[in-house]
């Protein structure tokens, strides 16, 4: 299936990160078929935080960058055409920078701005909160040589909670 929207465009972001590197050309249907598997990409490692897909109206201009730099190191990747140590440097950038970026987003150390430089707010946080947050566990308790079950340790620790 089809994606609605991509991320980054062959022309205006893809084709110019790979002008950087080769004189190779690239057809439009290579390079969104490549888009269109980073920007999946991309969704599975926000999905966690965010609403995605993005729309086209509501894509933050960092997922252009990152879209179009994984999409310039899968193509080139698949053209070889990593011949000497500076294409190397400069191509695996292109991913590291992206990969770097899409991890600091995931793990809420950065933000992604929306076009007018505003904060999209994550989604907000699911779960179940463990009703043993601040028990202590019974295996671990002193000496090992010398552990046992107690029969009161139910008891014991219900008391704790209900001074």
């Amino acid at each position: 299936m089809a994606r609605t929207y991509d991320y980054s465009t062959p022309d205006d972001d893809v084709r110019q990160m790979l002008s950087l590197v080769t004189d190779e050309i690239v057809d439009d249907s290579t390079a969104e078929y490549f888009i269109e598997k980073v920007d999946n990409y991309i969704d599975t490692r926000l999905s966690p935080r965010y609403d995605v897909p993005f729309t086209q109206s509501t894509a933050p201009p960092i997922l252009t960058d990152i879209s179009a730099n994984l999409a310039a190191y899968r193509i080139l990747k698949r053209l070889k055409i990593e011949v000497n140590d500076n294409e190397q440097n400069y191509v695996r950038a292109f991913k590291d920078d992206a990969l770097k970026m899409l991890e600091e987003i995931v793990s809420g150390k950065a933000d992604i701005l929306d076009a007018s430089g505003n904060v999209i707010q994550p989604k907000g946080q699911t779960g179940i909160l463990s009703s043993t947050l601040k028990y202590k566990p019974i295996f671990d308790e002193g000496d090992e040589s010398a552990w046992e079950v107690s029969d009161d340790k139910i008891s014991d620790e219900q008391d704790k909670y209900n001074t």
